[in-house]
């Protein structure tokens, strides 16, 4: 997760002569350029991965004003729960290219933080705790604030809890600061804010495949090692079965299927866009394609919650990490190689959040 590894009319154009090239490529053409296949991918993946996040957190945020609208029910909580799954699960389908907006703006910080229940409760109970919107998102610590703290919040008590005033002025807000945030980073891909377009500058930058493929290597080291790995204790440690988090909500193994969905998004793309393929031929592009079905099967036969899966099915949480470690594999030799990229570290390791 993000404490583990931290990470448009002028790109029309592009996208446009992208997807003729990569049309002509399949007839015997010359292949695709680089530009070409970032416009594609940016306009049909990258672009909507980030809309449906923001569509989502504005569901969220919709419904937690509606389960403190006076009255809170058991199926206004039902409904803010599932919104909380939505935009968790769209906001981890975007992590594969957390690259441009979400780093430079550290917005990783403000949706998506381990939470310190302690810390909310103390707030939430003093009076003279501002805890307007924006105070949550300049005034609290990233682990005061996000979905993880609005995930403990909706799964803390029955509707009931939402009584309080205080503890709905505070899911609210915080849901507000997460639907602002998540609008933002998808206002800056669609060129929004800035002279020329943030996605015209990715697709035109040099550097821009070396920086997806390492923000790729970098979440699936974090999945194989210093969550899975570290849970089962492949290790030199003993296992430590709290590096998976399923939170509240038990959605860990859907945090790891839909983490490897955005991978999937990127490195091949779907019926809408082919990913980085065109630049890695029909044969790597394959045997990744059946890499990351093989992935997606094994997480999918881990029993729910995971957290409970390290240690009464270990197996089957081994089958998963080394489907994961298989991909890596392949991802850090042939694809690193195919595309001439240069491996390092993002500048957010080991960063903390305030």
């Amino acid at each position: 997760m993000t404490q583990l590894r931290v990470r448009a009319a002028s790109l029309l154009a592009v996208a446009l002569l992208g997807s003729s090239a990569l049309g002509a490529t399949g007839c015997g053409g010359d292949p695709p350029s680089r530009p070409e296949v970032l416009g594609e991918l940016t306009e049909a993946g990258i672009v909507p991965a980030y809309e449906r996040a923001s569509d989502s957190a504005a569901e969220l945020s919709g419904a937690a004003a509606q389960l403190c609208d006076g009255d809170p029910t058991d199926a206004d909580l039902d409904a803010a729960r599932g919104a909380l799954a939505g935009v968790r699960a769209d906001w981890l389908r975007t992590e594969a290219v957390w690259v441009g907006p979400v780093m430079e703006n550290r917005s990783w910080a403000l949706v998506d933080w381990p939470t310190d229940p302690e810390g909310v409760e103390e707030a939430i109970a003093d009076a003279q705790v501002p805890i307007s919107p924006e105070d949550l998102a300049k005034k609290v610590g990233a682990d005061m604030r996000g979905l993880r703290t609005a995930e403990y919040l909706l799964w803390g008590g029955g509707a009931d809890s939402f009584v309080d005033q205080r503890r709905c002025d505070y899911l609210v807000g915080i849901t507000e600061v997460v639907d602002d945030e998540i609008s933002a980073v998808a206002a800056s891909w669609r060129g929004e804010g800035e002279p020329d377009g943030y996605p015209a500058a990715f697709v035109d930058e040099p550097g821009a495949v070396d920086e997806v493929v390492n923000d790729a290597l970098e979440l699936l080291q974090s999945m194989v090692d210093m969550e899975l790995g570290a849970a089962l204790g492949t290790g030199e440690s003993e296992a430590d079965p709290g590096a998976v988090v399923d939170g509240p909500a038990g959605l860990g193994t859907a945090d790891l299927s839909d983490r490897l969905a955005g991978l999937s998004m990127l490195l091949v793309g779907d019926e809408s866009q082919p990913g980085l393929s065109p630049l890695l031929g029909d044969e790597l592009s394959g045997r990744l394609e059946q890499q990351l079905a093989e992935a997606r099967a094994a997480i999918d036969a881990i029993p729910e919650p995971l957290s409970r899966a390290v240690v009464e099915d270990p197996d089957s949480v081994t089958e998963a990490r080394e489907a994961l470690a298989a991909l890596r594999v392949t991802l850090a030799s042939e694809v690193v190689s195919r595309l001439g990229v240069t491996v390092g570290f993002s500048d957010a390791d080991g960063d903390s959040a305030g």
